[in-house]
Order: C-alpha cells, then structure tokens, then sequence
C-alpha cells in the first residue's frame, strides 16, 4: 500500500487507523466510551447528586460587596459635594456608579465567609470611594432639579 503524503506524524497515524502498538482511540473505541466517558452513576444517584447539589445552592448566597458600598457611600458623598438628592438623581447616580465600580461578587455559606466579605469590603472601600467622587465631582456641575 502506498504512504499518501499527511501533515500528521506516524504516532498520530496510528491512533487514528488503530494500529496494533498504538492507543486507545476514544473517538472510535466504543468500549473506551462506555467505560470511560459515560457516567457510571445510576439515574437514581445522579437524582440524588443533583439534589445534593441544589441544597448547596440553596443554601448560599451571593451578595455584591461593591454594591453595598455603593449604597454606602453614595448619599453621604452626594451631601458632601452639595448635589441634587432628589429621588430621580439620586437614582441616576446610583444607576451611574453601580455601572462604574467594578463587581465584586461572593458566595457566603459559612460564618468564615462573611469575614471574607468584610475584609474585601475593607480592602476595596478606598478604590470604590474614589470612584464615586469622580462620580458626584461631575455631578456637581449639573444644575439641581428645584433651580432648573
């Protein structure tokens, strides 16, 4: 049989036509498959797998650090640099910042992850407060709702 000309190496050759020194073929080898690749779990256990896993889920909660900051800070720093604090440009400005500070999400489960929180909380306070008085720096400018 004549060799037709491949970029692939012999190794390669082998594992793809099945050679008889070469490797399992996972793409051919059906046997492989279903040793291998297909789960070994019964429906029932996989039921219950799953279930296990939604408990998980169930039972922990995501909060946004960055956020409560945010809500934090914001009214306090609007007072500070005399904005308008009228409901519909206090919620811009909250629309505004919450698009501007970057996400920081965590999952709490346990006590030991809300000390996580808090100390990410404490450790990004500086860059988010400086955020938010870039924020209301250029919301000053704007004229308030009451002398518009």
């Amino acid at each position: 049989m004549p060799k037709t000309k491949t970029h692939k190496t012999e190794a390669v050759m082998r594992l793809i036509m099945g050679g008889a020194d070469s490797a399992v073929n996972p793409m051919i080898d059906e046997e492989f498959k279903e040793e291998v690749i297909t789960p070994r779990l019964s429906p029932e256990e996989r039921a219950e797998k799953n279930a296990e896993i939604e408990k998980f889920r169930k039972n922990s909660v995501d909060i946004d650090v960055a956020a409560e900051l945010v809500s934090e800070l914001l009214p306090k720093a609007m007072r500070r640099f005399n904005c308008c604090n009228c409901p519909l440009c206090f919620a811009d400005a909250m629309a505004d910042a919450l698009d501007t500070v970057p996400k920081l999400k965590v999952r709490l489960r346990a006590d030991n992850d809300i000390k996580k929180a808090d100390a990410l909380k404490k450790k990004s306070r500086r860059d988010i407060l400086l955020i938010i008085i870039r924020l209301v720096i250029v919301r000053r400018g704007l004229p308030k709702c009451d002398e518009a």
